[in-house]
């Protein structure tokens, strides 16, 4: 299942390529390029994203990197969610 599916948006988009691997911090490029999102509503929906507590990120060089904030409560539980989920399907 995925999070865009329960909750259609951008920013659940963003969410579930995050939550693919989230423990891989990406680009704004690499997120936009595997979301098909455009940068700069993929800026407004990071920055409001990291405001809540649900991304982190650190600088490195020249590149800002952007990666689920695993010791958020909620981020815990949906990565908890999504692996059940996939557990699931598994057995079908």
């Amino acid at each position: 299942m995925k999070w865009s599916e329960v909750i259609p948006s951008k920013r659940a988009e963003v969410l579930d390529f995050l939550l693919i691997n989230p423990d891989n911090d990406y680009t704004i490029s690499a997120i936009a390029d595997n979301v098909d999102i455009s940068r700069p509503t993929l800026y407004k929906i990071i920055f409001q994203m990291r405001d809540d507590g649900l991304i982190t990120f650190r600088v490195m060089g020249n590149l800002t990197l952007y990666k689920l904030n695993l010791a958020n409560k909620q981020i815990r539980l949906l990565i908890e969610i999504t692996n059940d989920n996939l557990e699931e399907g598994d057995g079908k």
